[in-house]
């Protein structure tokens, strides 16, 4: 299974790197930006949901989270936030 890749990103946020990893359907870029201004971060009202996933997603899940910061679950939740978008886009595209 292909390694995230790592790159600096110089244009329009600066000091960042975004994480790229490959999925079955669909390429997350998870940005973690460095140079942002300190803010307490408001925790969102959660509900916890059990939810299976294949055992082959739970490990390349792992794997791309792997020497970062970031949880399974936070990971998940990003994910699911990318994608909700990329179907919104498509909508409004049909759309037009």
């Amino acid at each position: 299974m292909p390694r995230p890749t790592t790159s600096r990103v110089t244009q329009n946020v600066p000091q960042c790197v975004v994480l790229t990893n490959a999925t079955i359907c669909h390429t997350l870029n998870l940005v973690i930006c460095m140079a942002r201004k300190f803010q307490l971060p408001s925790v969102p009202e959660t509900t916890p949901k059990n939810i299976r996933f294949p055992n082959e997603i739970i490990q390349q899940v792992d794997e791309a989270i792997q020497g970062t910061n970031v949880t399974f679950s936070r990971f998940v939740i990003e994910a699911t936030r990318v994608a909700l978008e990329s179907m919104r886009e498509e909508d409004g595209e049909d759309e037009s």
